[in-house]
């Protein structure tokens, strides 16, 4: 087999036919307009996105992850988790769409449109994921916007999906076409040892941080000393479990949402997080945490109240 023949061989993931309890959960605390377990990543490309090219690449990244075309089906009362089955009606052009952005097309309303677009909710009897083309952004380029619910994929998760889609180089190859009638999705049987839940380290993590502001006691432990800094913070900030209140930046906020960027050089952060005997990720939750408590101090706010 040639080299291209095996880069662009379809190996579908295997996925489990029920969600695990922590996907459940996700799944579930959406319902509190609070809680929001989707994720977004916005590229800025170097031009126009083609959308004969990106067609191609994404539909090939649709049969790699059969779990892009399953919505979710609820479980009978609480005796099982929600299963995941093949949208009957599954269609491409539903969930990639194109837009135009308004106004000097520069990066400040580039991330305003993100933030918008993220809060828009999913369509919850659709597969759970959205795709945005957004072009008119300064020097002609676009910008791609990937919405995924965290069921799907957590944040590693999705960049490792992007893998399957995203072009690196002008003259990167493209994936053959390919017809969703020839790639049926046929999912695990309940009892074989693939539909056991094997929910990587990363998204169990992920799953803790969604229910910090709910409960920040469940944040869990693992023995890491930056996540045990990252567990102290988040203790000074929402307050612990024998305490009756919390921080009062988070007990009043709006439910209105702004997007910032912060840049760090990614070899600084890992030799930064290697010495400290953690992970990039480790490092990510240590700066939110740490962040946190500087937008406290800020804004003169007691980091603890009491009861």
């Amino acid at each position: 087999m040639s080299a291209s023949a095996e880069r662009w061989a379809v190996k579908p993931m295997t996925f489990a036919p029920r969600m695990s309890e922590h996907e459940a959960l996700m799944w579930q605390i959406e319902k509190d307009p609070w809680f929001d377990p989707s994720g977004s990543s916005l590229a800025i490309c170097d031009g126009p996105i083609s959308s004969a090219d990106l067609d191609r690449r994404i539909r090939w990244a649709i049969v790699s992850t059969p779990r892009l075309r399953q919505r979710v089906v609820p479980s009978m009362g609480k005796l099982s988790t929600p299963a995941w089955q093949v949208d009957p009606e599954f269609d491409l052009a539903y969930h990639v769409r194109r837009i135009a952005l308004s106004g000097d097309g520069s990066r400040r309303a580039l991330f305003d449109l993100a933030m918008l677009l993220h809060q828009d909710p999913f369509d919850r009897t659709r597969p759970l994921w959205r795709l945005t083309i957004i072009d008119g952004l300064a020097g002609g380029k676009s910008a791609l916007l990937i919405k995924m619910h965290h069921t799907i994929a957590d944040g590693i998760g999705a960049l490792k999906m992007a893998e399957f889609y995203m072009q690196l180089s002008r003259d990167d190859e493209l994936p053959p076409e390919v017809d969703f009638d020839d790639y049926p999705v046929e999912p695990e049987p309940e009892d074989s040892p693939g539909a056991a839940s094997s929910l990587p380290f990363l998204r169990r993590l992920a799953g803790e941080v969604a229910t910090w502001g709910a409960d920040p006691m469940r944040v869990v432990d693992l023995g890491s000393g930056l996540v045990a800094s990252a567990q102290e913070a988040i203790g000074d900030v929402f307050g612990s479990s024998d305490q009756a209140g919390s921080s009062p930046l988070f007990a009043n906020r709006s439910r209105g949402r702004h997007l910032e960027v912060l840049t760090i050089d990614l070899a600084k952060a890992k030799k930064a997080s290697g010495r400290l005997g953690g992970t990039i990720n480790d490092l990510f939750l240590t700066g939110i945490a740490d962040g946190t408590l500087a937008y406290h101090d800020e804004l003169g706010a007691d980091r603890r109240t009491s009861a």
